[in-house]
């Protein structure tokens, strides 16, 4: 380290100086570029700036010699989210003062959107969407709502207690498929077929989960508990022909439906 008389303060002569106190290893750097990567579809979104910019600044104090790593955790290229700042902003100052909202909210098949109340519980990150899920006064239950969707929203002054058990997670019934929740957990028999079958194995599905291969059938089935049907569904549906549910059969009907529907579409085209 160097006095430099011109600027009247030291210098470190060294390129590859770092603080001690940020002093980090190359597997923490590692994981902290992970999750800024994870969240590049919040891109252009207050939070996303304010987690960039925080773990900017750890990993950017580091020595040179980490930069090529930053550079080898990527993304590919997804879908952004359409959210306003004036919403996210008003968002989450109700989630740190736990005051009630109002906003203009359009749900999917209706003309026209509706006004809406609601106790702010959590914000969700999902894959292509950022949910706010809370209780909704209007129909004294918990709800999930598209952030994107969100128009007009107001900070009342009014003061919620937030319930001890409003974590969302705790309302999937074991399942671990996204932002979305039913009031009742249902036990799922699905079959997957050839290519399908080592995708099962990719993750845990459900806390609950049984697998069973049957090889001689080229078939492996996944047994779960889970109150997130529309997402399963859409799991379901994202396999093709490889895949066949059994139960309940409510879902299977629905899984039917959506086979006969897209077959018509199909056809008309």
């Amino acid at each position: 380290m160097y006095f430099d008389k011109s600027k009247n303060g030291y210098y470190f002569s060294d390129d590859n100086w770092q603080f001690a106190l940020n002093s980090i290893s190359s597997k923490d750097i590692f994981y902290l570029s992970a999750a800024k990567s994870l969240l590049a579809a919040l891109d252009g979104n207050p939070i996303y700036q304010e987690i960039k910019d925080a773990i900017n600044f750890v990993i950017n104090t580091q020595s040179k010699a980490n930069e090529e790593l930053l550079r080898r955790i990527a993304v590919p290229p997804k879908p952004k989210l359409c959210i306003d700042e004036e919403v996210w902003h008003l968002l989450s100052l109700a989630l740190l003062e736990n005051k009630v909202i109002t906003f203009d909210y359009k749900t999917r098949g209706k003309d026209s959107p509706e006004r809406r109340t609601v106790r702010p519980y959590q914000l969700l990150i999902d894959s292509y969407e950022c949910c706010l899920y809370g209780y909704a006064e209007e129909r004294s239950a918990t709800r999930l709502y598209n952030i994107a969707r969100i128009k007009n929203i107001t900070l009342t002054n009014e003061v919620f207690e937030l319930p001890k058990d409003y974590d969302f997670s705790s309302k999937c019934g074991g399942g671990k498929f996204g932002a979305y929740s039913s009031d009742k957990a249902e036990e799922y028999i699905i079959d997957f077929y050839t290519d399908s079958r080592p995708l099962l194995k990719d993750c845990v599905w459900a806390d609950d989960q049984t697998i069973i291969n049957y090889d001689e059938d080229d078939c492996t089935q996944i047994r779960f508990s889970s109150t997130q049907s529309e997402k399963i569904l859409e799991w379901v549906l994202s396999q093709g022909g490889n895949t066949m549910p059994r139960s309940p059969a409510s879902f299977v009907s629905a899984w039917k439906e959506q086979i006969e529907l897209m077959s018509e579409n199909s056809a008309a085209v």
